[in-house]
């Protein structure tokens, strides 16, 4: 990597190491940092290495990540306490800058590739996803005349294998990044490494530029597959497919 790329790298990397030691943490206490530091996360991830002449003007704009990123709902009801913890979690994160060194940072392990989309550029591939699949929402869409697809209540998760089934069925296809888009919050382009392709509070959809395939999930218990090509896969992937094609949120009825 060069020096600046390497120095993103890294702010990306201390994020995601703070989350793999967090993991499994729920609301409140240390949860409220995760949210700080995802909001972090979110601003180094909109920036653009190639927009950066050097690696100190780079490390001014992470540092004022570090300084500036707010989560409001993460924000809402904090106690002195938290406050206090949040305040001690953004000095942490912009010591680790400030010292950061540029050879070192060359030479450290690659974080799979996110970046957030600008708004603009969201909006243009949601319209483009709209034309071709219409608008989902709850396991449901407002148009019959789209391609081939297929919902499943996510009681066909449970599998621990099933969401690697995805990202074996879209290596297959060549397919190595995709497009996040949530019903609110950020849009992303990621490795799909990083792709949940799970409902996380917000209904998710997944897909190329190409929109030639998708994948929703929703707050129903739902999980969409669509393109010929996509259901085929998963349900040779998925023993009990047939079983969960999807007749409402309760999983009693299946």
């Amino acid at each position: 990597m060069d020096a600046i790329t390497g120095m993103h790298n890294a702010a990306r990397r201390y994020c995601f190491d703070l989350f793999s030691k967090w993991e499994g943490v729920k609301y409140g206490g240390i949860g409220r940092n995760a949210w700080l530091i995802r909001a972090v996360l979110d601003d180094i991830e909109s920036l653009s290495p190639s927009d950066y002449s050097s690696p100190e003007e780079l490390r001014q704009m992470l540092m004022a990540a570090g300084q500036t990123a707010r989560d409001e709902w993460g924000e809402m009801g904090l106690s002195e306490g938290q406050q206090r913890a949040l305040e001690d979690e953004r000095r942490r994160f912009c010591k680790f800058i400030e010292d950061l060194d540029v050879e070192t940072c060359m030479r450290g392990p690659r974080v799979p590739f996110r970046r957030v989309l600008k708004r603009a550029e969201a909006k243009a591939f949601n319209a483009r996803f709209f034309q071709t699949w219409g608008r989902w929402y709850g396991g449901g869409c407002d148009r019959d005349d789209i391609p081939p697809n297929a919902t499943l209540h996510t009681d066909a998760m449970n599998d621990p294998a099933a969401y690697e089934a995805i990202r074996t069925a879209l290596r297959a296809r060549g397919i190595a990044r995709v497009f996040e888009w949530r019903e609110w919050g950020h849009s992303y382009e990621m490795d799909i490494d990083l792709a949940e392709f799970q409902y996380t509070g917000a209904e998710g959809f997944w897909f190329m530029d190409s929109v030639e395939w998708m994948i929703t999930a929703s707050h129903e218990s739902s999980i969409t597959f669509g393109s010929e090509w996509l259901i085929r896969a998963m349900r040779e992937s998925l023993k009990e497919f047939d079983r969960y094609i999807y007749k409402g949120w309760d999983s009693n009825g299946y």
